[in-house]
This record gives structure tokens, C-alpha cells and sequence, in this order.
């Protein structure tokens, strides 16, 4: 993979990952601007992105999109799902780190894509994502090849052997394993009356997806596609051992669904939330930008970009000379809502010990632009 092209996905520490969007922009520019709120600059859609589509004017919309991701100081990732333009998209030239740049920020993966990600620290390396797009459509008789169908949204044994067979810490795909109670009850019911021809054409990309699934045996796999949420940790057999694996299903585009969560690179811990939920309880070194942390007696202005923290006091309270400045930060305890905050500071002289501030119960924490 080359250094000279940006890859802001590999120094992440906190990734945003978003459930099916097609072609929802009001619901996508909120998400994108809670996910702002939430200190998270790197995105990844789990297909069915759909802004890129045939009669529609995609090329302004994409540069409004990049224009908000800058602003924001964001990049977006995406893959293809079932309902994506998939021959459009593949003609946007391929980088030699086999990513296609749409726009500086909005970057499709390739199928069978892997990337290590950032290291926590030096003794913990960093975790091993990999992709694994499309999905078969089961509505495919419903629709129209080359106006809102495309057979290249099946999930090849190319796509298989680009994945590869080494183990990854997480899988992100459009498709959900095999197994999933939920899914596979509403399969069984067939509410929508599908014939068999198209259940077996589903359920034969559902095969594909689970044979990649299997030869990297994921602690976490994340996806989208059945429009709805689910979290389930399961225990799968790869026909040689056993493992066990966090599965994910995120919600669809709207108001009320479950379609966004943040993952955490190194715990693999996973916050989920509605489109519009910028509330933030709790940051940790792990976090990223400027954050305002108000407290009974003061505001204090942490910069987890630059590792700094200064104390603002409130009208009245009292002074302190050595925490009323910016300060180096070396460590957060505890940063979180209704608690004490405790955090470690660099010492003033260098013959000093670090030490520890205590502040007193945090009443909100909110993200800033400038502190």
C-alpha cells in the first residue's frame, strides 16, 4: 500500500459506520454532522450507499458531500451493496493502494479489501479490517438490469480469493452471516411471497458471504442490507475449529432507526445511536478533536488533537495559576457525565512527578470548533 496517497483510515482510532443510505442526503448530512459532533473524522458505509445513480445529477451531489466532509474534517469510506450503480462506480480510476477516489474524501474499497489499522500502543498491534462487498438482490425480478439492477452485485470466488484466508479482527460487508435467528426467521416466513428461484438466487450470495466469513473468522462482523438493527455475539465452526464472533446488523436511512454506531479499533467495543443523537457521555484518550468539559466550577478545554487541557473557572470560583493555561495531557482516568473527572498532567518543572487533577462532577461534555 502506498505512503504518498492519504489514508486516513489507518490512524483512526474511533470509526463511524453507517447503515444503508440509498441516496438519502438530508439523512446522510445529519449523520455525517453527528458523527461530527461525536469527534469521528473517518466513516465507512456498509453499501447501499446509492448517491451515485443512473438520471440523477451524482456528480454535483458528491461534490456537496465532499464539500461537508471537509468542512467537517471528515473522510468517507463506502462498498458496494445490492442497490448500488456498480459499473459506474468502477469506472473511477483504481489507485495503486486499489482504492478509487470518487472525491479527496469519499473513497470506495475494492472487494476483498484489507487494511491494518492503527496500533493502540507498542505492545498492542493494530487490529486487521477487511471487506467483503455486494450482496444478491431477492427483489432481482422486480427490477431492470443497467436502470436499478446490476448482476455485478454478486459476491464472486474472485471476490473470495482477493479476501483471502488469513484471520482479520473485523469483517465489514453488506450481508450478515449465516445463522442470525432474526434473519433467518424472515427468511422462512418469505413475507413478501419472493418465488424460488429468487430465494435461491439470495441465498446463494448468502453462501458466498458466509464462505469469506468463515476462512477469516472475525471477532466482529458488521453489515447492513436486512434493515434493521441487531447485535449478537454467536459461536460459528469453520469445519476445523471453532470461534466466536460479535455480528452487527445496522438499521437502514430514517428518523427513528438504530442505522449508526461507533467502533472503537482497538477494545472493538461498539456505541450505537439514531441519525440525530449527538450526545456525548464519556471520552477517552482514544477520542479525537476539541472538546468543552463543564464541571460545577468550570469549563475545561481538552484538546485531544494537540494533548492539552485548560481550566477556565466560572465567575467566582477560585484561581489556580498552574491549570488556568494549556497544559500537557498524559492520561484520562475518567471523563464521564454525572462523575468526577480525573485525568494526569504533565508537571510543571521536570523534576516533578505527574499528578493527578481531580474535577468535580462533569455536568455535560460537548464538542467545539475553537475552544
Amino acid at each position: 500500500m502506498s505512503d504518498e496517497l492519504p489514508n486516513p483510515l489507518q490512524k483512526a482510532n474511533k470509526v463511524g459506520l453507517l447503515g444503508d443510505q440509498h441516496g438519502d442526503l438530508n439523512h446522510f448530512l445529519l449523520v455525517s454532522r453527528t458523527m461530527w459532533s461525536r469527534g469521528i473524522s473517518v466513516m465507512v458505509q456498509l453499501g447501499d450507499w446509492g448517491f451515485v445513480w443512473p438520471g440523477e445529477n451524482w456528480d454535483r451531489t458528491l461534490n456537496k458531500i465532499s464539500r461537508r466532509l471537509a468542512a467537517q474534517g471528515q473522510t468517507l469510506y463506502f462498498f458496494e451493496g445490492n442497490h448500488d450503480w456498480i459499473p459506474r462506480l468502477h469506472e473511477f480510476a483504481q489507485d495503486v493502494d486499489g482504492l478509487r477516489r470518487l472525491r479527496a474524501n469519499i473513497i470506495l474499497f475494492p472487494r476483498g479489501y484489507r487494511v491494518t489499522l492503527a496500533a493502540y500502543n507498542k505492545v498492542t498491534p493494530g487490529k486487521i479490517l477487511a471487506v467483503l462487498p455486494g450482496a444478491s438482490s431477492v427483489d432481482r425480478e422486480h427490477r431492470t438490469e443497467g436502470s436499478d439492477w446490476w448482476p455485478e452485485e454478486a459476491i464472486t470466488d474472485e471476490d473470495l480469493a482477493a479476501l483471502g484466508s488469513e484471520r482479520a479482527d473485523i469483517l465489514l460487508g453488506h450481508e450478515v452471516p449465516i445463522g442470525v435467528w432474526q434473519i433467518e426467521h424472515e427468511i422462512d416466513k418469505n413475507p413478501d411471497g419472493w418465488s424460488e428461484a429468487a430465494r435461491a438466487y439470495a441465498a446463494e450470495g448468502r453462501r458466498q458471504f458466509y464462505r469469506g466469513f468463515l476462512a477469516v473468522r472475525p471477532r466482529v462482523s458488521a453489515g447492513g442490507h436486512w434493515h434493521r438493527h441487531i447485535d449478537t455475539k454467536m459461536g460459528f465452526n469453520d469445519g476445523t475449529r471453532r470461534f466466536s464472533c460479535r455480528v452487527v446488523v445496522l438499521d437502514m436511512n430514517g428518523a427513528e432507526t438504530m442505522s449508526q454506531a461507533i467502533l472503537d479499533t482497538s477494545s472493538l467495543t461498539m456505541e450505537f445511536f439514531r441519525r440525530g443523537d449527538s450526545v456525548v457521555e464519556r471520552l477517552t484518550m482514544r477520542d479525537q478533536g476539541r472538546w468543552a468539559i463543564r464541571s460545577e466550577d468550570a469549563v475545561y478545554a481538552f484538546d485531544l488533537d494537540r494533548r492539552t487541557v485548560e481550566r477556565r473557572p466560572e465567575p467566582g470560583a477560585r484561581l489556580s495559576p498552574n491549570l488556568d493555561q494549556p497544559r500537557p495531557l498524559l492520561d484520562i482516568r475518567m471523563l464521564q457525565v454525572g462523575d468526577v473527572g480525573i485525568w494526569s498532567l504533565d508537571p510543571v518543572a521536570d523534576d516533578l512527578p505527574d499528578y493527578e487533577h481531580f474535577a468535580p462532577r462533569v455536568e455535560s461534555i460537548e464538542r467545539k470548533v475553537e475552544l
